[in-house]
């Protein structure tokens, strides 16, 4: 049988077949196209990555020259923050980046960035960048006594007018200094006008700066920093770390020899004497006991009074009632605050390799040459001598030397009942009775048996030792 062709199909096969090609080609095409762009955005990746890497490595290279571990200049926050201070004679950028403890050599007219990689290849290499600002000092123009920001040139007064916000050391606020700045900040208010050879204006008390406000090595209101790092990596890619900084973990005056946080709801504290023990407050120039509870001062009227037993010695006053809030630490502030201080110290205690259940062997609790910083979760009884910064949770038996600031927080309780023993605390004392959740409680100091104790006020070495506490890190971003 003949098999008849149809001669319109001639020339189907060959168009199935182009259109498949057709098909085929643009697959194979979207393959190749995504490929590179996988590719592209993997090489990207990679480069944000070195960027953050960058960024991180500035950032601990930062923070480590913040806390002294540097060849150049002495560093306070105060430097790190003040262009003039902070940078070199001839650093070309009027921004504070710590070009006096860093080195931006690239590119080699007007450097803007620390390499990480020698040779420094932008295309290839990491490098980065510190910018240095102070949130707390006053807003630029606006000075305030003392001025932590003059350098060149006379106060101006801003327009419009800006409330000035308060000193560093006092709750005041000085709105009541007058705008032409004859009262306050650079000018002497009796001469009207004429500048004060220490830089120094306002005479009102709660104007008056503290010893050593002011001086080079002080850090004055820049109590906390924010340091932004900007990391450089290959191909142009950029990455910024922010990190706010505090000098320390936490803030103590110590105007007292012993700090006591009061009860919120007025109990008193209890301080019972019995036996014949000797126990000297000696609170040098200080305040013998501050205290946030009106209720305290008849238990302390008590103690004071029993001259057989218990000795106070000192220029200052025997008591002192901190009835406004505002004159407390701030971790004192309330039992949230002071939740918060013990969780920080705790953490930072874990990571110094510094968290104790008991209080350390002897030789470990440090000493005057090489104060530490020593975390006890729990009880502790001072059986050695120790020197620096003691945070205790439990309740605290003395029965030898610690020079240094020693917190109670927790159970408050200071036990000076064992026999026989001669214990004392020179630095600073702070006592806090709280638990996991509501307010304060009032504190424990039993007195008995036969021991001696000296509980001895020193500022100084409180201040020094606390200086010891680690620049502490407050909050990060990443942008």
């Amino acid at each position: 049988m003949q098999v008849k062709k149809i001669k319109k199909q001639k020339g189907a096969a060959m168009v199935a077949v182009l259109l498949l090609s057709l098909l085929l080609l643009v697959v194979c095409g979207a393959i190749i196209l995504i490929t590179g762009l996988s590719r592209s955005t993997t090489v990207d990746s990679v480069s944000e990555r070195k960027a953050f890497d960058a960024a991180s490595a500035g950032m601990q290279i930062a923070l480590s020259a913040l806390r002294g571990n540097n060849a150049g200049a002495d560093i306070s926050f105060k430097a790190a923050a003040t262009r003039w201070m902070s940078n070199k004679p001839d650093d070309w950028l009027n921004v504070p980046r710590m070009s006096n403890w860093l080195n931006y050599t690239y590119p080699a007219t007007n450097p803007d960035r620390v390499p990480l990689t020698s040779p420094y290849d932008p295309n290839t290499g990491l490098a980065y960048s510190v910018e240095i600002s102070a949130p707390d000092v006053a807003v630029p123009g606006v000075i305030v006594t003392p001025n932590p920001l003059w350098v060149d040139g006379p106060v101006v007064k801003p327009v419009p007018a800006i409330k000035p916000p308060k000193p560093a050391w006092h709750p005041w606020n000085c709105a009541h200094c007058s705008w032409d700045y004859t009262h306050c900040s650079l000018y002497n208010p009796p001469n009207n006008g004429t500048l004060r050879a220490d830089g120094f204006g306002c005479r009102h008390k709660h104007c008056i700066p503290p010893a050593n406000w002011g001086e080079s090595g002080g850090d004055d209101g820049f109590q906390r920093i924010i340091v932004k790092v900007v990391g450089y990596g290959p191909n142009g890619a950029r990455k910024e770390l922010e990190a706010l900084v505090r000098r320390t973990t936490f803030i103590y005056n110590a105007e007292g020899d012993v700090y006591i946080q009061g009860a919120d709801d007025g109990t008193p504290l209890t301080m019972p004497l019995s036996g014949t023990p000797t126990v000297t407050f000696d609170s040098g120039d200080q305040i013998a006991f501050v205290t946030t509870n009106p209720s305290d001062q008849t238990t302390l009227d008590s103690v004071i009074a029993a001259v057989d037993k218990v000795n106070i010695i000192g220029k200052g006053d025997d008591y002192e009632v901190l009835d406004n809030i505002n004159e407390r630490p701030q971790f004192f502030k309330n039992a949230d605050e002071a939740r918060l201080l013990v969780a920080d110290l705790k953490a930072e205690a874990t990571l110094r390799g510094r968290y104790f259940n008991s209080y350390p062997a002897s030789g470990n609790a440090g000493t005057d040459s090489a104060p530490l910083f020593t975390f006890v979760d729990g009880d502790a009884v001072i059986n050695s001598s120790g020197s620096g910064i003691l945070v205790v949770t439990g309740n605290v038996q003395l029965k030898q030397t610690f020079h240094g600031l020693v917190m109670i927080l927790g159970t408050g309780k200071l036990d000076l009942t064992p026999t026989a023993v001669t214990g004392t605390i020179e630095g600073g004392t702070i006592l806090a009775k709280f638990g996991a959740t509501g307010g304060f409680l009032p504190v424990d100091i039993p007195v008995g048996s036969t021991g001696h104790y000296t509980i001895k006020s020193n500022k100084t070495r409180v201040t020094d030792d606390l200086e010891t506490l680690d620049v502490h890190v407050l909050a990060v971003r990443s942008s």
